[in-house]
This record gives structure tokens, sequence and C-alpha cells, in this order.
């Protein structure tokens, strides 16, 4: 076993790039990529100058999807690595260690793209830092929607060594627009009042789905809370009903985790039906004080059963000494929602002997026949949780053990800790435990991030 280890560590520095020597989780999901990344720094600058290359910059973080995509696709794959190796100087950045530069860089893209960025981000860059080149993710082969690395990396190489005033221009045009304050779209009412905020959330209001989009859907908790307060101020019944409906839209449909508890980051769908699988500690810090609030007002039983299962599951899959992790992955094994989705044949196992099956079919209407790529993601199309539902649950979640739970980002947050403990003294308000937990959240962070007098906004 000894000499096993010795092996293994061995092949990993023969095959590792620099960023094995880097102590952030996202880098180190790329130090075996046969790219040969360098971390941000004055080498790789230095380096791209002796060589004459430009740099490719990639930005990212560890439970991004699309992140993951990418470096399926292309950082893990030999020849697209080669084309990498060959014309550029490769620099992987985690976003969440140098938040600085992603958000200059999202920046960038903003104001040459007139539209928000994302990630992963990709930069090409002269070897004095200057943008000529911005994307987000790229495939490795021409698509619809983006011409492959395949093409583009040697044809970006050849004008930066035969046609480098072409270059030049790019980062002329790229200064000239960054010299410039960002166009915001001005409203010619400057009237704010109470009823102008009320004409706004229900212009963006959708009616048939609830939420504030016509496309994906974020949970938008902060304008969720505001049609709260709204609604509490002006006595506005109507408010009341859509805020209430997106609550419960986002509680029954594909947005939580009906089987662990806890939310995912957004719906790929205007339906709320299909979310990106991935769960940020600040998305249940921003959601689970709306549904104290709505239990309080209604006392609807699934409002309370939200709140207290998704604070079970951080407590799962987050909290170790008494410390909340950042996030956890969408993807297993490079597969999008591995983890959280159940074959056709689970379902109907899970119902067997379950007396109330044929209302949790009727609940689950067609999505139990498969409504990702073949397998199924419960969405309930009730106003409540069927009967039998605790019975399915926990025979889904007995399928569930059997499968390895996604990567889990083990950053320790500060501000994300801070929305969490406040939660909890919020969730207090209908269960006294909480109290008594968030105060051990609480002490157990400042005795952890506070150093010398110093507070540090992560730590891993």
């Amino acid at each position: 076993m000894k000499y096993m280890f010795i092996v293994c560590v061995f092949l990993f520095s023969l095959f590792a790039n620099e960023l094995k020597y880097e102590t952030s989780p996202y880098l180190q999901q790329h130090a075996t990529n046969p790219v040969n990344w360098l971390p941000w720094g004055e080498k790789a600058f230095a380096k791209a100058k002796k060589e004459n290359k430009p740099v490719f910059l990639s930005i990212g973080y560890s439970t991004c999807h699309w992140c993951h995509v990418m470096a399926k696709e292309s950082f893990e794959n030999a020849e697209i690595a080669k084309l990498f190796n060959k014309y550029f100087i490769c620099i992987k950045v985690d976003r969440e260690e140098m938040p600085h530069l992603d958000s200059y860089y999202q920046q960038v893209y903003q104001k040459v793209k007139k539209h928000s960025g994302g990630w992963p981000l990709s930069i090409f860059l002269s070897y004095d830092k200057k943008p000529f080149y911005i994307a987000t993710y790229i495939p490795s082969k021409k698509q619809s929607y983006h011409e492959g690395l395949d093409t583009l990396l040697p044809r970006i190489n050849q004008e930066y060594r035969s046609d480098y005033a072409s270059i030049m221009k790019r980062i002329e045009t790229i200064e000239s627009i960054m010299s410039k304050p960002l166009e915001v779209a001005k409203n010619k009412n400057n009237d704010i009042s109470v009823k102008t905020l009320v004409d706004a959330l229900n212009k963006d209001y959708d009616e048939i789905y609830s939420g504030f989009s016509r496309n994906k859907k974020f949970p938008e908790a902060s304008k969720l809370a505001l049609m709260m307060d709204l609604a509490l101020i002006e006595q506005n019944k109507d408010l009341e009903e859509k805020s209430l409906k997106m609550l419960d839209t986002m509680a029954l449909r594909g947005l939580y985790d009906h089987v662990e508890g806890g939310f995912f980051r957004y719906a790929v769908d205007a339906a709320w039906e299909i979310p990106h699988f991935e769960k940020m500690l600040y998305n249940q810090a921003e959601l689970i004080p709306l549904y104290v609030r709505a239990y309080l007002l209604t006392n609807k039983k699934l409002y309370k059963d939200v709140v207290v299962e998704t604070i079970n599951m951080l407590d799962k899959r987050f909290v170790k000494n008494n410390l909340y992790y950042s996030a956890s992955d969408a993807d297993t094994h490079h597969k999008e929602g591995d983890f959280f989705l159940f074959s056709t044949q689970n379902i109907k196992d899970a119902l067997q002997n379950n007396p109330h099956a044929k209302e949790i079919k009727d609940a689950l209407e067609f999505t139990m026949y498969g409504n990702f790529e073949g397998n199924v993601h419960l969405n309930f199309y009730t106003k409540n949780r069927p009967k039998g539902f605790v019975q399915f649950r926990n025979a889904l979640v007995k399928i569930r053990d059997k499968k390895e739970y996604p990567f889990i980002d083990k950053k320790i947050n500060t501000a994300w800790n801070s929305m969490m403990i406040e939660a909890l003294y919020s969730a207090s308000l209908i269960d006294e435990k909480y109290l008594q937990k968030a105060n051990n959240h609480l002490k157990a962070l400042k005795e952890f991030m506070f150093d010398k007098g110093e507070l540090y906004h992560q730590s891993l």
C-alpha cells in the first residue's frame, strides 16, 4: 500500500503542471490537464514576453458546470492541449481566489459584448496584459454559435505572429471602449414611489409560471423580499398572492431538491422544471428567511418543511466545525445532475407498496416518464406535496445513497456564512432550537476568520 501511494505521488508529479503547487480547489482540478497551465503572476507574463507568445487566460470556479464542460472537451483533450502549449502561455485563475481580476475582465466582456458574461471566461492577452479577444465558453470544434478552439487557436497565433497590427488595433479598440463609462439605460421617470415599485414588480412578474423572467429563472430573493414587503405595507393582496405563488412554485418544481432538501442555483427554463444542479450556500441563506416569513403569514406546512429540510441538508453536506462550506457541484464524473436524477425504473420501484402511488403519479404528471436526458428530475404540479410523499422520498433516499455526492467546495466564505447565520436566527422564529445553533455558528465563524484583529473574507 505504501509503495502504491509513492507510485501515485510520483505519477502525479510527472504529469502535473504548475497548478499542482496551488491550494485553490479549482486550480487543483486542472493540475493534471495536459495544458501547461501557470498560475497568475509575473512569471507567466515574463515567459510570454520572452517566447513572444500571446497569453490565454481562463477564469472559472470549482463548482461551475460549463467550466467542467470546457475542461473535459478541451483542456483534457490532448490535441487541443498541444495547440495551447505550442502557441500560448496559459494561465488559470480561480474567480473566488482573485475576485478583482474576475471583476475587471467581466467588465471588459460586458462593455465589448454589450451583455453580461459568465464562466468560464476566456481571454486572449498580449504579454503586457492587454486583452484583444474575449469570450466565455468556447467549444473544442466549430458550433453554430462559435468557432471551435481547433481552428481559433492556430488563427490567433498566425495573426499574432504575422499580422500584429490587427492585434494592436483590437487592443486599442478595447482600451477605447474601457475608457468610457458603461452605458446604462436611464429611466426618464425619476419619480420613485411605492406605486412605481409595485408597477415595476408587476411588469417583471411572469403571470404564467411566476418569477421575474420569461426565460431561465433565478430565485431573485431580494426582489421577492421587496414584493413581500410591499404587499404588507400596502395591504396588497395581489402582490401577496404573487409572492406566495412564487414560493410555492420554487418549492414544488425542479428548483428544489425534493429528496434531500435545499435549492439549486437556478432553473434553465421559464417553468422552473429543470435546474442547474449546483447548490450554493448563499441561495439557501437568502431563501430560508422568505419561507419563514411565508410560514408565519400562512401557517402552511410546506414552508416550514422547506426551512427544516434545507437546514438539515446543509448540516449533512456543508458543515464542519460549525462552519459552512461554499457550494456543491452540479456534476458527478462529468455527468450533469447525475446524483440528483433517477431512472424511470427507480421511480417505479420507489412507488411500489406506496398506498398513495396514484396520487404521486398524478402530481408528477409527465415527468415520471423522463424529463432530463431520459432520466427523471422530480417536479410536483400540485399546490402541496401529495399524500405518501414521505414514504416515496425515503425510498428515493435509499437509491441515492448508492451514488457518489458531487464535489464540495470547502472554502469558508465569511459573507455567505454570515448570511446563513442570519437565516438561522430567522428560522428560530418557527423553532427555538435554531437560536442556539445560530449562536454556535457565529462563535465559530468569529474565532476562525478573525486573526490578529484582521477579518478575512474567505479561507480554505
